[in-house]
């Protein structure tokens, strides 16, 4: 987490915009003085202070989850699907390198828990072994009858 000031403020007061909705804001105001913070939707106060006049935010660090919402390891492996569009009801994963997007698991790329540090908000980091039990292999039909020898129709007499 990262402390960044935000500078001095006057009995008046500071206004300043804190874009982040993680971030954590903190205002003191005099020595001695009550200490109070807020985050998202709360309010909260206490009995410590950092000194005269002085406000701080503390960024918390953004916790990439998975497709699950689970914290993303970076030493496991990770299928990434590109949620911008399907192919029918297939979902498209990214190819090995980057290059394009596959239905096809068997030609998707497998990539680190380190390569999410980049990622874009259409992307979605599933485990693989999670995606490989969500596999579904079938062959289709008209492969088989391609396969099959020719049948000898008879002639009628």
């Amino acid at each position: 987490m990262s402390i960044i000031s935000m500078g001095h403020f006057t009995a008046i007061g500071m206004r300043v915009s804190v874009k982040d909705p993680a971030a954590l804001i903190i205002n003191t105001c005099g020595y001695g003085s009550v200490l109070h913070y807020s985050t998202v939707g709360q309010k909260h106060t206490l009995t410590k202070s950092l000194g005269s006049g002085t406000m701080l935010s503390m960024e918390k660090q953004k916790v990439l989850r998975d497709g699950r919402g689970k914290p993303i390891d970076e030493k496991a492996h990770y299928y990434i699907q590109d949620t911008r569009q399907t192919v029918g009801n297939c979902a498209l994963f990214w190819r090995p390198d980057g290059a394009g997007y596959t239905c096809d698991l068997l030609d998707a790329g497998v990539y680190p828990g380190t390569h999410a540090k980049g990622r874009r908000d259409t992307d979605v980091y599933w485990p693989v072994e999670a995606v490989r039990k969500q596999m579904i292999v079938h062959v289709r039909v008209e492969r088989l009858r391609d396969m099959a020898p020719k049948r000898r129709v008879r002639k009628a007499k």
